[in-house]
């Protein structure tokens, strides 16, 4: 049975380690599961430009007149965000609700994939969730929260500027 991003990056590592293909043939556990994540990484982002299909229609507003327009598809969506327009209602200033629920549960999934790749203690995600709802909410975050809060801040920004050696070897493995 194929693996599916959805599956999740655990099942790819575990797939990778039992796996009798040649290609697996005299690598270690370690380099099993980089090939692994780079998969379900590469796996994740061609299913991420097919669900690009499956937008939503939604409001989004010009926040200089405040007047509403509904965003049919997603080329409507793209003009009026280069125009600056946003998903906020500036008369009532709550954003839309279906967006918000959406990033939230997107930014949830993907620390829970974290989690599963070994990149994040499982006791952190609720912490790491709980302290990202306080700030949304703009209330004062813990000192543990904050802690977590700039660990993970920290691996990203390590991550995105290409000093994270786990992500340039995952990089590696794609390109190949």
């Amino acid at each position: 049975m194929p693996l599916k991003p959805s599956d999740g990056a655990g099942a790819y590592v575990k797939d990778f380690r039992k796996s009798k293909a040649p290609q697996f043939k005299g690598k270690s556990n370690k380099k099993k599961q980089q090939m692994a994540i780079a998969a379900y990484l590469d796996d994740k982002d061609d299913q991420k430009e097919s669900t690009m299909d499956s937008f939503k229609k939604h409001m989004m507003y010009d926040p200089k007149t405040g007047k509403g327009y509904k965003a049919e598809k997603e080329a409507d969506h793209l003009r009026m965000k280069k125009k600056g327009y946003t998903h906020d209602d500036p008369k009532s200033k709550k954003v839309e609700e279906s967006v918000l629920h959406e990033a939230q549960d997107q930014t949830t999934q993907r620390l829970k994939m974290l989690v599963n790749m070994g990149m994040m203690d499982k006791k952190d995600l609720q912490r790491m969730i709980r302290a990202l709802d306080m700030v949304k909410e703009g209330k004062p975050v813990g000192k543990v929260e904050r802690k977590i809060l700039f660990t993970m801040l920290n691996e990203l920004i390590g991550m995105i500027t290409g000093d994270d050696q786990m992500f340039m070897k995952a990089k590696k493995v794609v390109k190949k």
